[in-house]
């Protein structure tokens, strides 16, 4: 993605994503969580939405138009299932996620090289061109090397996946820039993102009860503040109090503002997949 696409952690800015970055270690999980609304420091204030695309059903590339009451309106179905039955248990075939990954793989070490990005194959399918939120997360040796993505389906998947891979390499604030001589020790997970939907609650307790863990990725909006964790966070948080304290926080609010009134979440789920499933290059 173009650099004039990026702006600052805290404020909205100038980029037309919506970006999110994550830590999957313990300590980055916890600790390294905001969205996307600009560049620079942790903050997470919330800016404006983006606007709906005429004639693109709701809510493809953008946030649902209506704004939800306080607890928001009643939640639909979390993601779409395929009626494809190679598809059984994903929305997504074992070549259509292998064909991602090598995208994701290219982008990575062309931006580490400092080359252009990839372009998208004209084999790539009709289903891997439909506008997705995701993201694209790099580790070392088992450890948080770079993520970033969007939550919101605000581009094709194909083109989410080779600009987050990009981005993931070169731009995530908490890391240098990937350089040549790590590509061989950098291993790629792709995610992509079911489009958030309203969670209504009428109570803390309401809402404890509503969340599944290891299945809910989680967009919290409190006091003016908002921030997300991806399901994957679970695995290091898997007590909901504490799931939502530390979320409270990395929006900038106290760890029990979660708890107030005004609260409103929305939750998702992610379809994830990693080179290790396909023994592809760099997945030690």
């Amino acid at each position: 993605m173009a650099d004039e696409g990026r702006s600052s952690l805290g404020a909205p800015g100038p980029g037309r994503v919506r970006r999110v970055w994550l830590g999957i270690s313990a300590a980055a999980m916890v600790g390294a969580v905001a969205l996307w609304l600009g560049c620079g420091t942790c903050g997470v204030h919330a800016g404006p939405e983006p606007t709906a695309k005429p004639g693109v059903a709701e809510p493809s590339g953008s946030e649902p138009k209506s704004t939800p009451a306080p607890n928001g309106p009643q939640q639909s179905s979390a993601e779409p299932k395929s009626a494809d039955p190679q598809r059984r248990g994903g929305e997504y075939s074992p070549e259509e996620r292998r064909a991602l990954l090598v995208l994701a793989r290219r982008s990575v070490a062309q931006a580490a090289q400092r080359a252009d990005a990839p372009e998208v194959p004209d084999g790539i399918s009709a289903h891997l061109r439909q506008e997705k939120g995701a993201f694209v997360t790099l580790t070392k040796g088992g450890q948080l090397r770079g993520c970033i993505g969007h939550i919101f389906p605000e581009q094709p998947l194909v083109e989410a996946v080779i600009d987050n891979a990009r981005n993931a390499t070169l731009r995530d604030p908490r890391f240098s820039p990937v350089t040549p001589d790590e590509l061989g020790d950098i291993a790629i997970e792709v995610s992509v993102l079911s489009v958030p939907k309203p969670l209504p609650f009428s109570s803390p307790e309401d809402l404890l009860g509503k969340l599944r863990p290891n299945v809910h990725g989680v967009v919290l909006n409190v006091g003016g503040s908002r921030a997300t964790f991806l399901p994957q966070v679970w695995e290091q948080l898997p007590d909901k109090v504490e799931f939502l304290s530390h979320l409270s926080a990395k929006a900038g609010r106290e760890p029990t503002a979660w708890r107030g009134s005004g609260t409103e979440v929305q939750t998702y789920t992610a379809e994830a997949f990693e080179e290790s499933d396909f023994g592809l290059p760099g997945h030690r």
